[in-house]
């Protein structure tokens, strides 16, 4: 039925028909597991086949050890020729590990089914060498737990938005990343180019964190060319400015991803760790008694007359840094909050020293109320793998390419501050030689007024209050000025729970910075010049105004003689008109070229103030006034107990001519206008009082609308509603107030204080 040399013509016609077109290691079996044929590549893999064809086991030698991907030792009927033989069920693709004594690990991946031949049923085992394949296999795992341990790599995009939620600035050299090109977010809302549910969260966590005076952030999703793609958004003040903040969005689809599987990972790894385990253990939680395997004794160096088998022998072993913890994950699995109970602590061994032990059980039996009455598990020594891990974790941390030959600066720093290692761009970042900084620490080269911040936040993360931190800060380059720095800071931890090193990472953002600052200081000076323009616009209002009521009653007195003028026949009436007239010339051109004077002084930023005498300035309006008084028949009284005042000459004159012209004009019918003027001092502050019989004012009912602009309370005379409001605004602008008592039908009284 089989040959021992497989080029021999007789080879058995079921490895003659495969043999032509299958590369991998073929050997056939009978159904009592006997070798019936094999290929040459199986000579080569296993050369003990050609003494072990009738009865053998597998092909493979009784001093081989079998593995598998978990280096969980096989038993013979594990192994997939017996599989197939005693259920009859293909196995496909079993990778199996195979130590030989002397030589390397060498991994095969192997199938096995069956098949019929001449009535006859076989198991065509194919394997082939798959050690290569593993090697870089648990290479790209020993990596990819090194980067899980690295804290997320440096935000990708940049923005400056400010608390309503508009784009200003955009720095990014990940354009992909962005939903349109970087010019068209400037000046744009955030709800014009995100969808409403994110632009919402977004101002809503711009305006908390201003509101909080804190960074926050948040995860969010868009979909992508190649599926859903992650963001993390960090939102971080712009100090002194309260009104925009820095978003700093980072890709984290990879990060996702990598949980997921991890998280898929784990969830295989449990499930094949139910059934395997080197040692045994069975409680019975109603007598809590305990048994231990003696292989489980043998791992501590303990005979089973030495070990009490009970629960209490076994707490004792537990180191006391792993007591509390072993204990609470035990009762969680008995409440029911776990599947399985899984815990990795050290017991103590009969020589006093301490293992590492993988700890694994489940709760086989409850009774009726679902208290648990019977629970078994088993435990393996991973003391190396401990080691191990430790080791290979150190290693790959500290020599990696990615830490070495990082496009950001990066460092290992201890728990007290010193520089434990650091990459040539952190060297490059602040000058300093890698020598020359390994001496130092952080704390030395932090500027003064970042340094408190730093260190809380170090302490936030050795007291475990948050897992990383980020802030921008300043660092002392050795050329004596600072730079500004975005730094990312978090810890990795030693097995047993204490801090190893902090992991740094930084950018230097002292460009941006600068172009913060350029923006803010151009922004104050935008907001200097406008402010010039307003107040000059609002001094050339003004002096429209002053011009156009100074003027008017001016004006009207020219036309008025005008008028009467042409109607006179007599000539000594027409002398009068024409001196009259030529007076009122005068005074208009005095009262522009006052005006002139005052708005050449308004547009040069200051108002001069005047000596002014008061009988003289009241004099002068008097003179203006001069045809009201006379047609009026006004008695004009004036007492001037102060009789010169420092105060701009033309706003003293519009302020008597507004007071005195509102007495004529508002008289009562019929009766001549008695008007009474008078300065006189009230403490240190001079006042002007001018007091009438005429109309007088409701204060009643229009005391609140007195002083505003083109509001007349006495319908019929010509009035605009704009003396007394630019009376008040020239008052109250050089720090004055005016008040009036009045009661309608008994004159008024308005009394400035200057």
């Amino acid at each position: 039925m089989f040959t021992l040399n497989p080029q021999d013509n007789n080879l058995h016609p079921l490895m003659q028909q495969v043999s032509l077109f299958i590369d991998e290691g073929i050997i056939i079996y009978d159904t009592q597991g006997s070798v019936v044929s094999f290929n040459p590549q199986a000579l080569a893999l296993y050369p003990t086949v050609t003494q072990r064809q009738q009865g053998n086991d597998n092909g493979m030698a009784a001093s081989w050890i079998v593995v598998d991907r978990e280096m969980q030792p096989l038993s013979r009927e594990d192994y997939p020729l017996w599989t197939t033989l005693r259920t009859g069920q293909p196995v496909s693709n079993r990778v199996l590990g195979v130590n030989r004594p002397g030589e390397p690990m060498q991994w095969i991946c192997i199938s096995t089914k069956m098949i019929a031949y001449l009535s006859e049923q076989y198991v065509l085992a194919t394997f082939h060498d798959v050690s290569e394949m593993m090697e870089l296999n648990q290479a790209l795992l020993e990596k990819d737990r090194y980067l899980q341990m690295m804290v997320a790599s440096l935000d990708d995009i940049i923005f400056e938005v400010d608390k309503h939620g508009i784009f200003h600035q955009v720095w990014t050299n990940r354009k992909e990343y962005l939903l349109a090109a970087p010019e068209q977010f400037l000046g744009r809302h955030c709800n014009t180019l995100l969808t409403a549910e994110l632009a919402s969260k977004l101002v809503a966590e711009i305006n908390l964190a201003i509101a909080g005076n804190h960074s926050r952030s948040f995860e969010y999703s868009l979909p992508g060319q190649d599926g859903e793609e992650w963001y993390m958004a960090r939102i971080n003040l712009m100090p002194p400015c309260q009104e925009r903040i820095t978003l700093l969005v980072t890709n984290i689809t990879a990060e996702k991803q990598t949980a997921l599987r991890l998280q898929d990972t784990e969830a295989r790894w449990k499930f094949a760790l139910e059934g395997s385990g080197q040692g045994l253990w069975d409680w019975n939680l109603v007598t809590n008694s305990l048994y231990m395997s003696p292989i489980y004794l043998s791992m501590l160096g303990y005979d089973e007359q030495d070990f009490p088998q009970q629960l209490n022998s076994w707490e004792k072993l537990v180191h006391p840094d792993d007591y509390s913890r072993t204990l609470a994950d035990i009762q969680a699995h008995l409440d029911g909050h776990s599947r399985l109970y899984f815990n990795e602590h050290r017991l103590r061994c009969k020589d006093g020293t301490y293992k590492w032990i993988l700890d694994r059980g489940m709760v086989v039996s409850r009774d009726a109320e679902g208290k648990p009455l019977r629970m078994t598990g088993t435990h393996s020594d991973i003391s190396e793998r401990i080691r191990n891990l430790e080791q290979t974790r150190l290693n790959e941390q500290k020599f990696n390419n990615a830490f070495q030959y990082s496009g950001i600066g990066m460092s290992l720093v201890s728990a007290s501050g010193d520089w434990l290692e650091v990459n040539d761009e952190l060297c490059k970042i602040t000058g300093y030689p890698r020598e020359e900084l390994l001496r130092m620490t952080f704390q030395d080269i932090t500027h003064p007024e970042d340094l408190e911040a730093d260190l809380k936040q170090v302490q936030q993360v050795l007291r475990r209050e948050i897992e990383s931190y980020s802030m921008e800060k300043r660092y002392l380059h050795k050329r004596g000025h600072y730079v500004w720095v975005l730094l990312t800071v978090s810890m990795v931890w030693n097995a047993d729970g204490t801090p190893r090193y902090f992991i740094s990472q930084l950018q230097e953002i002292s460009e941006r910075k600068a172009l913060v600052d350029s923006l803010a200081s151009k922004n104050r000076e935008l907001e200097m010049a406008m402010s010039d323009v307003e107040q000059r616009m609002h001094q050339l209002e003004e002096f429209n105004q002053i011009v156009t009521h100074n003027l008017r009653g001016s004006a009207g007195n020219v036309l008025m003689l005008t008028a009467e003028l042409e109607k006179e026949t007599d000539a000594a009436n027409r002398a009068e008109y024409l001196q009259l007239l030529k007076m009122c010339g005068e005074t208009m051109g005095e009262t522009l070229n006052d005006m002139m004077r005052v708005l050449e002084v308004r547009l040069n930023h200051n108002i001069p103030f005047d000596s002014c005498p008061l009988a003289v300035v009241t004099a002068k309006v008097l003179q203006q006034l001069q045809i009201d008084i006379v047609q009026s028949g006004a008695e004009i009284t004036t007492v001037f107990e102060v009789a010169t005042l420092s105060y701009p000459l033309i706003y003293l004159e519009s302020i008597v001519y507004n007071l005195v012209s509102n007495a004529l004009k508002y008289a009562v019918p019929g009766l001549p206008p008695q008007i009474f003027i008078r300065t006189y001092l009230l403490g240190s502050r001079t006042c002007l009082s001018v007091k009438d019989n005429g109309m007088g004012i409701d204060l009643h009912q229009y005391g609140h609308q007195l002083f505003k602009l083109h509001k007349v309370f006495h319908p019929g005379h010509d009035s605009k509603g704009v003396g007394l409001f630019i009376t008040r605004n020239h008052i109250e602008t050089l720090g004055g107030s005016i008040a009036v008592k009045s009661e309608p039908g008994h004159g008024a009284e308005f009394i400035v204080t200057f």
